[in-house]
């Protein structure tokens, strides 16, 4: 998918061409066939890559977008499977459990996530 920017400021053009970067960068980490090391390595080189790309949305500006339709990636659920297997089989340790709703008055029950899945969703 290619972007292309219509903007005047510099200092914006500047945050969204880093933020593009950096989706790039994400994107042939997490699609990429190369084989890693190990899976530790994957797994911090996902983390990295995912805090640089949070920062990076942090820096783009508002905008009030021109309409509410969900952005169309043309990406379909077995792609997405594809991608989430792929992921999962470069990790040695794809589930951790969290807390869904730690301010609720009775106890929560634990929730069981899937790192993997949580990427690929990115």
């Amino acid at each position: 998918m290619w972007v292309v920017l219509v903007c005047e400021d510099k200092c914006v053009k500047a945050t969204m061409q880093d933020f593009i970067s950096e989706a790039r960068q994400y994107c042939a980490l997490i699609e990429g066939s190369q084989a890693q090391k190990n899976s530790w390595t994957f797994a911090n080189e996902c983390l990295r890559s995912v805090l640089r790309l949070y920062s990076a949305a942090l820096a783009l500006p508002e905008a009030d977008p021109e309409n509410n339709h969900a952005l169309d990636i043309g990406i379909g659920h077995a792609d997405w499977q594809a991608m989430r297997t792929s992921v999962a089989e470069k990790l040695s340790r794809d589930v951790y459990w969290k807390i869904f709703e730690p301010l609720e008055a009775q106890p929560p029950e634990a929730v069981l996530g899937s790192i993997s899945d949580d990427l690929a969703d990115i």
